[in-house]
């Protein structure tokens, strides 16, 4: 096994350009393999920014852009509720509650006989009811 000199400059090695080239071509060849270009964009409209228009900018009001339909869809799902999204319960925790909106009614109590009523709530009560 032969050992290697260190140069007269110091342990410092010579630079050659032929060298480093194919080296940042080696490089710039493994980047390539693993880069792709991702055209299905999407984005969460929870992280949305807004910001307001320049005042000199002129807005009419009449045109819609089809674009801005699939906007409103997207930020108009925020804020509805599971059941209105979905057609059955995505989590085991919306499982518990799925079907309370339909069956609530059902065990509300007519009336509310958890406390003594007097004479005149009484017929306050009966009054609003008929």
């Amino acid at each position: 096994m032969a050992q290697a000199t260190a140069p007269a400059g110091g342990i410092k090695r010579q630079t050659d350009e032929v060298k480093t080239n194919a080296i940042f071509r080696e490089s710039v060849r493994k980047e390539q393999q693993h880069r792709f270009l991702n055209e299905n964009f999407d984005f969460n409209p929870k992280n949305l920014v807004a910001i307001t228009d320049k005042p000199t900018r002129k807005f009419d009001m009449g045109e819609r852009n089809p674009d801005d339909e699939v906007l409103l869809t997207k930020l108009g799902t925020l804020t509805q509720l599971p059941k209105q999204k979905f057609s059955y319960p995505m989590t085991a925790a919306q499982e518990i509650g799925w079907d309370m909106d339909t069956e609530y009614r059902n065990h509300v109590p007519k009336d509310a006989k958890n406390k003594n009523m007097c004479p005149e709530t009484k017929y306050a009560d009966n009054f609003v009811t008929f």
